[in-house]
């Protein structure tokens, strides 16, 4: 009877213990989701993406909510590249399928039907071949929209003599594009913003047509 009694006492210990440490888990598990959630709205998705990855590793499984946030973060990795690798996009149409297939359920509609939108965005191809063929072609695609958008004209590039007597030098110019018309100052203001660079004071050039045109300093601001 003592001996039942202890043994009792154990298994109850033994559950009680458990049960701590499940609810445990499932508490930092809910914090790691909401760092996720965070990471997204900031727009940190590979951050997002981490703490999703501990969210399952503490719980030991997935779910509905986890693996929706984990596509619509590959998602906009995607975006920002569509092309950047096979893996890439192979993983995140084997994402979508996987909720596509797993839950297709009253109350998820809307999230459901954002999945399925994002899983017809992407690219369609059976095998690496196809998938580096559409790539270049959208290089093809973006570098003739960069030239007609920017009115770039094609310069042959060639072999010419610089210099004179014995400073008199071979020198060989590869094939390049040039603005068709001189650059303005919105347009030179816009290309430093893209660089991560402060816009600059107006302090020379022209007025030609409403736009002020850019007069270089010297040879290296040009």
């Amino acid at each position: 009877m003592k001996y039942k009694k202890l043994s009792n006492c154990l298994i109850i210990s033994f559950v009680l213990f458990y049960s701590y440490h499940s609810f445990g888990q499932n508490t930092v598990a809910k914090l790691k989701y909401e760092d996720a959630e965070k990471a997204f709205v900031a727009g940190n998705y590979r951050e997002c993406i981490d703490n999703l990855n501990e969210t399952e590793k503490l719980l030991g499984k997935t779910a509905p909510n986890i693996l929706y946030l984990r596509i619509m973060a590959e998602g906009k990795i995607w975006e920002a590249n569509p092309y950047e690798s096979y893996e890439q996009v192979n993983k995140l149409q084997q994402l979508c399928k996987q909720y596509m297939q797993n839950y297709d359920i009253a109350g998820l509609e809307n999230k459901y039907r954002e999945v399925y939108e994002l899983s017809n965005k992407l690219p369609k191809f059976s095998n690496i071949a196809e998938f580096t063929q559409l790539k270049e072609q959208l290089k093809t695609e973006q570098f003739e929209k960069l030239i007609a958008d920017n009115n770039l004209v094609f310069v042959e590039g060639g072999t010419y003599i610089m210099g004179k007597d014995k400073d008199a030098h071979e020198v060989t110019v590869s094939d390049f594009y040039i603005g068709k018309y001189e650059v303005t100052y919105g347009e030179w203001n816009g290309y430093l913003q893209s660089i991560g660079k402060k816009k600059e004071e107006m302090i020379g050039g022209r007025k030609e047509d409403g736009a002020f045109i850019i007069l270089p300093k010297n040879w290296t601001a040009a």
